[in-house]
């Protein structure tokens, strides 16, 4: 009992510092950037795979961590193992606050803005 709440605890202070991922921003950047490239490619496609079958656990770790924590606790806005590419994208680009250029949920230490005006932020679709 005491484990989970000192681990409560110690995840909810880097939840405040305002990483997103446990790993570096280029690593985050380059899993955004596969899942990106592979929805852009596939969005024709009524059914798709899930995102980590796709561009592979490893990438996708990122992607869901950043998700989980914009998620705020809660279950409707969190991101899934199984979901696609494009679902994860479109959750983390309607939560997230801070953006670095074209990418969200890049923190402002880590040279992300703050984005809270919902006019401000950005789309992971290109504009037309």
């Amino acid at each position: 009992m005491r484990a989970a709440l000192i681990a409560l605890i110690l995840s909810t202070s880097a939840a405040a510092a305002g990483g997103y991922t446990k790993g570096p921003v280029t690593e985050y950047r380059a899993a955004y950037l596969k899942a990106r490239t592979y929805a852009l490619a596939h969005q024709a496609i009524e059914w798709q795979p899930s995102c980590r079958a796709v561009i592979g656990r490893r990438s996708t770790a990122p992607l869901l961590e950043a998700c989980g924590l914009v998620a705020g606790g809660t279950t409707h806005m969190y991101c899934r193992p199984l979901m696609s590419c494009e679902a994860i994208l479109e959750r983390l680009s309607l939560y997230c606050m801070q953006w670095q250029g074209d990418v969200p949920c890049v923190a402002i230490e880590d040279g992300g803005e703050d984005r809270s005006d919902p006019a401000k932020r950005g789309e992971w679709r290109p504009r037309p």
